[in-house]
């Protein structure tokens, strides 16, 4: 029976300390492999059975084991000691608080208080009934609250109302459980109440702290979208000042050229025109490549024309454009300048990249159409922050589009990437 005893004991501890260490790689978004988990399980398992050895419960035994979870954890997942600790303590006053309702419940069905102190100091039938339960109960728990765990941001250890919680909690429940000695049925029901009165408030302060901090990275997210956005506008704005600026100084120059040739012819002097024409080099850098009738669009694509053609991408382009487009000027900069950007970056990391952008407009729709060779893409990921400031540039187009009741398509397909665009805003044609 004692051998029976011992070896139900370590493997329930074993699996105890392993459930919470995958509680931990969830909620510290870890990447750890399995097989450091379970060495540090059996580690733990050796510690633990040493403790109870000494003697099967007691307070000190708990308060090594959260050290312990602690330790392990930082070990494991490589974050800052305090957090680590925390959540330590918050599973081991989950644990107690789960095992405690449940021993009471049972003393009190039962009507024997000496189950309690039974179940909880001896090695005996009932304690090994009661840890096979305890260890079916904490897997099943695991597998029905795992994906919760992802959604808990680990920074809320670090939060000194959850550090109070945690040190007053453990202490509670440490004087719940002596309590429970007295073999009295009436504390075993106070005991039950304080343990579920307990667990609301963990489960509350981790929702309401989760909450309070999720809102907190909310406004910095917006903030940081908003300065970005802006950031972007703006660059784009001083771009187009640069390609207006250098054209009106080639018609500057172009002026004075006139005038020199002007000389000439009046003075017949032809043979020197010749020659002075022949040196003149117009820069055609900033030439204007798409001359339509609306001026935001004109004047965004002929700086990425540039861009384009200084970084060696072959572009195609077909625009059936418009003379008045039913949207705000900065949002169609941004629109274009954003989607022109992305698909730039991309051409520019494979050999020979191509783009190709065309806009149509069939009646009251104006729909474009922008596809670039590219590297192999998740479309998945443009749903989330894995692509850094590209995907906040992923997130202004949508904003616009959603903005005027559009609709947008990403699609990825042997190293091409296709966005399309429906905008349904009345055009002047």
């Amino acid at each position: 029976m004692n051998i029976l005893f011992f070896l139900i004991e370590i493997i329930a501890t074993f699996s105890e300390g392993f459930i919470w260490l995958l509680c931990g790689k969830r909620v510290f978004k870890s990447d750890t492999n399995v097989f450091r988990i379970l060495s540090a399980s059996l580690l733990f398992t050796i510690v633990v059975a040493y403790l109870n050895s000494i003697k099967l419960v007691s307070q000190s035994t708990m308060a090594i084991v959260i050290i312990i979870y602690g330790i392990l954890m930082y070990i494991l997942f490589n974050k800052k000691i305090i957090y680590t600790l925390s959540f330590g303590a918050t599973c081991m006053i989950l644990q107690l608080a789960i095992e405690m309702l449940v021993i009471c419940s049972v003393g009190i069905v039962t009507n024997n208080p000496n189950c309690i102190k039974s179940i909880l100091t001896a090695s005996n039938l009932h304690r090994i009934e009661f840890i096979i339960f305890m260890k079916v109960l904490m897997i099943l728990l695991y597998f029905a609250t795992r994906k919760l765990f992802d959604k808990i941001d680990y920074t809320i250890f670090k939060n000194p109302i959850y550090i109070i919680f945690d040190v007053v909690g453990m202490a509670l429940i440490l004087i719940v459980s002596k309590s429970i000695d007295s073999n009295s049925l009436q504390d075993a029901k106070f005991a039950i109440l304080f343990m579920f009165v307990a667990f609301l408030i963990i489960v509350g302060l981790i929702i309401y702290l989760a909450n309070s901090l999720a809102n907190k990275q909310l406004q910095l997210k917006e903030k940081s979208y908003i300065d970005l956005k802006n950031g972007i506008l703006e660059k784009d704005l001083k771009n187009i000042n640069k390609l207006y600026i250098e054209n009106a100084k080639n018609f500057h120059e172009f002026k004075h050229h006139l005038d020199i040739l002007n000389i000439m012819l009046v003075n017949g002097q032809y043979d020197k025109m010749k020659e002075y024409m022949s040196n003149l080099k117009p820069s055609n850098k900033y030439k204007p490549e798409f001359i339509t009738e609306n001026q935001i669009v004109n004047m965004v694509m002929n700086v990425k024309y540039n861009e384009i053609k200084e970084k060696d991408i072959d572009f195609k382009y077909d625009l059936e454009m418009l003379s008045v487009l039913n949207i705000n000027d900065n949002d169609l900069c941004s629109l274009l300048s954003n989607l022109m950007d992305n698909a730039i970056e991309a051409a520019e990391k494979v050999d020979e990249g191509e783009i190709s952008f065309s806009m149509k407009v069939p009646g009251d729709f104006a729909v474009l159409k922008l596809t670039n060779s590219c590297n192999e893409v998740n479309v998945n990921d443009l749903k989330t922050n894995k692509l850094g400031n590209h995907g906040w540039g992923l997130k202004v187009i949508d904003d616009i589009v959603s903005k005027y009741s559009g609709a947008i398509e990403r699609e990825y397909k042997n190293n091409i990437f296709t966005t399309k665009i429906m905008l349904p805003f009345k055009a002047t044609n």
